[in-house]
């Protein structure tokens, strides 16, 4: 039997559908899969090039595509995937998960799961989800927000896009005039959120709400379906341009046996396997078919998701993504004006994209993206 490497990310979620389908993998393909998990800090920092050079199969963060891509550590997906399977892939898309991993025509990964910012509140309460900021701020509703370095510039991301200046590969949205307005109201949000919230990321927020009834409502998270029974998830405020996440299946440039790898990774990416086994094994399955469920986490979040918001993927974006959270962290405690922290951005995307986008700008639409089609 044919055994390759796969890692992937330390959380239930992460792992536990994987793990459990290895002997349907090896009954189907012929093929064992050992799986290596890493936090979930790593999942968003850690290189995928040098990922790569370790591990056959990767679930990675769309945005680490782009630099990925050019390295050349993964297998272009889309002329090698089956009649079938690639019918099986495109047939029911939900949202951008699907357009999140391809990149200059190609396809660098298939989406096995599906997430986005959201907002969340304990069940029992019976309080409306806030529409606005601004009635968010005038509640008397409890709030914490995850406010860690990886979280705030996600959250910040998202403000963006809903005052209408989303991130781009020119830079234009750190040169919006509206950005100091979007500023201010993080600040906002950070003055009047639970303290604690600013060394918080999703997973630690939603652990301390289902033991403590001290935080009643966050309004902006990466949601997960593992909480379900015990919170109820819901649309963000302004309901629009939630910032897309979720994670997809890559095969390694470097992979020893690289098409009993696609086979396996097409079919986790199926809607049989999605739609059932997976979602049955802790997952949060990225295939349509499973979000016609009228499970109230699918339900309740499907037109999020539908309305979520694709950051940039091209090289350098991770970089600056992850110097731009820790610079923002730190402003966001300090009473530095908005306009040091956009001279801070701008150095900072100066320096890990500007010098790939020569002549390659592009200035992200709101709308739904176009689908990707073999």
């Amino acid at each position: 039997m044919t055994t390759l490497t796969g890692t992937t990310w330390d959380h239930p979620r992460g792992y536990a559908p994987l793990e459990a389908l290895v002997p349907d993998i090896e009954a189907r393909f012929g093929l064992r899969i050992d799986w290596t998990r890493r936090s979930l800090r790593e999942f968003g920092d850690t290189s995928v090039t040098a990922l790569a050079h370790r591990f056959d199969l990767l679930v990675i963060d769309h945005p680490h595509c782009g630099q990925a891509a050019r390295d050349g550590a993964l297998l272009a997906l889309d002329a090698r995937l089956s009649v079938q399977e690639r019918a099986d892939i495109t047939r029911e898309p939900i949202g951008p998960s699907l357009d999140s991993y391809q990149l200059d025509g190609r396809l660098w990964a298939l989406p096995i799961d599906a997430a986005m910012q959201s907002a969340s509140m304990r069940k029992g309460l019976g309080h409306p989800f806030p529409e606005t900021w601004d009635a968010l701020l005038k509640s008397d509703l409890r709030f914490a927000i995850p406010l860690c370095p990886t979280d705030v510039f996600c959250t910040f991301l998202t403000l963006c896009a809903q005052h209408g200046h989303p991130a781009d590969t020119r830079g234009d949205f750190l040169r919006h005039p509206d950005l100091a307005d979007t500023l201010a109201r993080l600040r906002r949000l950070y003055a009047r959120a639970d303290p604690r919230s600013i060394d918080w990321n999703p997973i630690q927020l939603y652990e301390h709400m289902i033991r403590h009834a001290d935080i009643d409502y966050c309004p902006l998270a990466f949601c997960y379906l593992h909480y379900a029974d015990r919170l109820r998830f819901g649309p963000i405020p302004n309901r629009r341009h939630a910032l897309l996440g979720g994670a997809g299946l890559a095969v390694s440039a470097h992979c020893r046996h690289p098409e009993p790898a696609i086979r396996a990774a097409a079919w986790l990416a199926s809607g049989a396997c999605q739609s059932g086994p997976y979602l049955d094994y802790s997952g949060q399955p990225a295939h349509g078919s499973a979000w016609k469920s009228n499970r109230p986490f699918f339900r309740d979040l499907r037109t999020t998701l539908e309305l979520a918001y694709l950051r940039p993927r091209c090289p350098g974006w991770n970089r600056f993504q992850e110097e731009a959270g820790h610079r923002l962290h730190a402003w966001l405690q300090s009473k530095r004006s908005e306009g040091s922290i956009r001279d801070d951005f701008w150095s900072l995307f100066a320096a890990h994209v500007t010098g790939y986008q020569v002549n390659r700008g592009h200035r992200p639409r709101l709308q739904l993206p176009r689908r990707w089609h073999p």
